[in-house]
Protein backbone atom coordinates (compact mmCIF):
# COMPACT_ATOMS: atom_id res chain seq x y z
CA UNK A 1 0.00 0.00 0.00
CA UNK A 2 1.48 3.41 -0.99
CA UNK A 3 2.35 5.92 1.70
CA UNK A 4 -0.28 8.58 2.31
CA UNK A 5 2.41 11.22 1.72
CA UNK A 6 2.79 10.19 -1.92
CA UNK A 7 -0.90 10.09 -2.75
CA UNK A 8 -2.09 13.49 -3.99
CA UNK A 9 -5.02 14.81 -2.04
CA UNK A 10 -8.06 15.30 -4.23
CA UNK A 11 -9.41 18.79 -3.72
CA UNK A 12 -11.91 21.00 -5.38
CA UNK A 13 -10.62 22.93 -8.39
CA UNK A 14 -10.32 26.13 -6.34
CA UNK A 15 -8.63 24.51 -3.35
CA UNK A 16 -6.27 22.50 -5.57
CA UNK A 17 -5.21 25.60 -7.49
CA UNK A 18 -4.61 27.62 -4.35
CA UNK A 19 -2.67 24.84 -2.66
CA UNK A 20 -0.59 24.15 -5.77
CA UNK A 21 0.29 27.84 -5.89
CA UNK A 22 1.52 27.70 -2.29
CA UNK A 23 3.65 24.62 -2.85
CA UNK A 24 5.11 26.00 -6.09
CA UNK A 25 5.94 29.21 -4.20
CA UNK A 26 7.66 27.09 -1.54
CA UNK A 27 9.69 25.37 -4.29
CA UNK A 28 10.72 28.81 -5.54
CA UNK A 29 11.85 29.82 -2.04
CA UNK A 30 13.90 26.64 -1.67
CA UNK A 31 15.52 26.68 -5.13
CA UNK A 32 18.50 28.86 -4.31
CA UNK A 33 19.03 27.66 -0.76
CA UNK A 34 18.71 31.19 0.61
CA UNK A 35 15.35 31.97 2.16
CA UNK A 36 15.13 35.66 2.87
CA UNK A 37 12.99 37.08 5.64
CA UNK A 38 10.86 38.78 2.95
CA UNK A 39 10.24 35.46 1.18
CA UNK A 40 9.36 33.78 4.46
CA UNK A 41 6.96 36.56 5.48
CA UNK A 42 5.29 36.67 2.04
CA UNK A 43 4.83 32.89 1.93
CA UNK A 44 3.54 32.75 5.51
CA UNK A 45 1.07 35.56 4.83
CA UNK A 46 -0.13 33.91 1.61
CA UNK A 47 -0.43 30.51 3.33
CA UNK A 48 -2.04 32.15 6.37
CA UNK A 49 0.30 30.29 8.72
CA UNK A 50 3.54 30.86 10.52
CA UNK A 51 4.56 27.19 10.34
CA UNK A 52 5.95 26.56 6.88
CA UNK A 53 7.71 23.21 7.45
CA UNK A 54 4.84 21.07 6.12
CA UNK A 55 4.67 23.25 3.03
CA UNK A 56 8.44 22.95 2.47
CA UNK A 57 8.26 19.18 3.04
CA UNK A 58 5.53 18.92 0.40
CA UNK A 59 7.58 21.07 -1.98
CA UNK A 60 10.52 18.71 -1.56
CA UNK A 61 8.37 15.57 -1.95
CA UNK A 62 6.44 16.41 -5.10
CA UNK A 63 7.70 17.18 -8.56
CA UNK A 64 6.83 20.44 -10.21
CA UNK A 65 4.98 18.46 -12.88
CA UNK A 66 2.75 16.69 -10.35
CA UNK A 67 1.94 19.95 -8.60
CA UNK A 68 1.10 21.76 -11.83
CA UNK A 69 -1.02 18.83 -13.02
CA UNK A 70 -3.43 19.62 -10.18
CA UNK A 71 -4.30 22.93 -11.82
CA UNK A 72 -6.62 22.42 -14.76
CA UNK A 73 -7.85 25.86 -15.79
CA UNK A 74 -5.54 28.19 -17.69
CA UNK A 75 -6.62 31.17 -15.60
CA UNK A 76 -5.57 29.34 -12.42
CA UNK A 77 -2.29 28.25 -14.01
CA UNK A 78 -1.59 31.91 -14.83
CA UNK A 79 -1.98 32.87 -11.17
CA UNK A 80 0.21 29.99 -10.00
CA UNK A 81 2.94 31.38 -12.29
CA UNK A 82 2.28 34.94 -11.14
CA UNK A 83 2.63 33.96 -7.48
CA UNK A 84 5.81 32.01 -8.20
CA UNK A 85 7.29 35.02 -9.96
CA UNK A 86 6.11 37.33 -7.18
CA UNK A 87 8.00 35.45 -4.50
CA UNK A 88 11.08 35.02 -6.70
CA UNK A 89 11.14 38.74 -7.50
CA UNK A 90 10.30 39.92 -3.97
CA UNK A 91 13.82 41.29 -3.59
CA UNK A 92 13.56 42.95 -7.03
CA UNK A 93 16.07 40.48 -8.46
CA UNK A 94 15.51 37.21 -10.28
CA UNK A 95 18.47 34.94 -9.58
CA UNK A 96 19.72 32.39 -12.09
CA UNK A 97 18.17 29.38 -10.35
CA UNK A 98 14.92 31.26 -9.78
CA UNK A 99 14.88 32.29 -13.44
CA UNK A 100 15.35 28.71 -14.60
CA UNK A 101 12.65 27.43 -12.26
CA UNK A 102 10.29 30.19 -13.38
CA UNK A 103 10.84 29.23 -17.03
CA UNK A 104 10.16 25.59 -16.16
CA UNK A 105 6.94 26.62 -14.39
CA UNK A 106 5.85 28.63 -17.42
CA UNK A 107 6.58 25.70 -19.74
CA UNK A 108 4.79 23.11 -17.63
CA UNK A 109 1.77 25.35 -17.10
CA UNK A 110 1.63 26.34 -20.78
CA UNK A 111 1.69 30.08 -20.12
CA UNK A 112 1.70 32.09 -23.35
CA UNK A 113 4.59 34.48 -24.11
CA UNK A 114 2.16 37.41 -23.91
CA UNK A 115 0.99 36.35 -20.47
CA UNK A 116 4.59 35.86 -19.31
CA UNK A 117 5.24 39.48 -20.21
CA UNK A 118 2.11 40.46 -18.30
CA UNK A 119 3.32 38.54 -15.22
CA UNK A 120 6.66 40.30 -15.33
CA UNK A 121 5.00 43.66 -15.90
CA UNK A 122 2.62 43.20 -12.96
CA UNK A 123 5.54 42.58 -10.60
CA UNK A 124 7.97 45.16 -11.98
CA UNK A 125 5.46 47.98 -12.53
CA UNK A 126 4.20 48.06 -8.95
CA UNK A 127 5.58 51.54 -8.43
CA UNK A 128 4.31 52.93 -11.73
CA UNK A 129 1.45 55.44 -12.00
CA UNK A 130 -0.39 53.02 -14.29
CA UNK A 131 0.62 49.54 -13.15
CA UNK A 132 -0.29 46.43 -15.11
CA UNK A 133 -2.72 45.53 -12.30
CA UNK A 134 -5.22 47.62 -14.26
CA UNK A 135 -4.53 45.71 -17.47
CA UNK A 136 -7.80 44.36 -18.97
CA UNK A 137 -6.21 40.96 -19.67
CA UNK A 138 -5.18 40.59 -16.04
CA UNK A 139 -8.65 41.55 -14.86
CA UNK A 140 -10.25 39.02 -17.23
CA UNK A 141 -7.91 36.23 -16.08
CA UNK A 142 -8.60 37.04 -12.45
CA UNK A 143 -12.38 37.11 -12.91
CA UNK A 144 -12.30 33.65 -14.52
CA UNK A 145 -9.91 32.13 -11.97
CA UNK A 146 -10.33 30.36 -8.65
CA UNK A 147 -8.30 33.17 -7.09
CA UNK A 148 -11.05 35.76 -7.49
Amino acid sequence: MPSQKNVPVQKSDSAAARHAALVVMAKMVLIDGNMSRLEEMFLAATAKTTSLEKLFDEAREHSLESLCARVERYEDRFFVALRAFSIAYIDRELGTREGHLFQEILDILGITPEDRLLIEQVRTDGESDSPAAHHPRLQALYAASSFA
